[in-house]
């Protein structure tokens, strides 16, 4: 990994997040937390499914509003944000390159 990790570095430009921690059981308050910046808890339960999350903070425009190009690739079909029967995204694509 520390091989990969350099390669990504070196060759990309990639940016790595130091200390990231987990702060749920499942992917879904720990991608919350991370791309959202919020906990799943501050939407109240059940609550973070009604909405879109088109106009909320999410750490993919920052990046393209830095002129990175940005990627979301998911390894499961509903994704983080739509799992089981939630908004998501709605009117806007979150990120240059949108793959789940």
């Amino acid at each position: 990994m520390p091989r990969t990790v350099y390669y990504l570095r070196e060759k990309y430009g990639a940016v790595p997040f130091q200390y990231l921690n987990k702060v749920g059981m499942n992917s879904r308050p720990n991608g919350m937390a991370i791309l959202l910046g919020k906990s799943y808890f501050d939407y109240g339960y059940g609550k973070h499914c009604q909405a879109p999350f088109d106009n909320e903070w999410f750490i993919g425009f920052e990046y393209q509003e830095r002129g990175y190009k940005t990627l979301m690739s998911e390894d499961w079909a509903l994704g983080v944000f739509n799992y089981p029967n939630c908004v998501g995204f709605k009117n806007i694509t979150p990120t240059d390159h949108y793959m789940r």
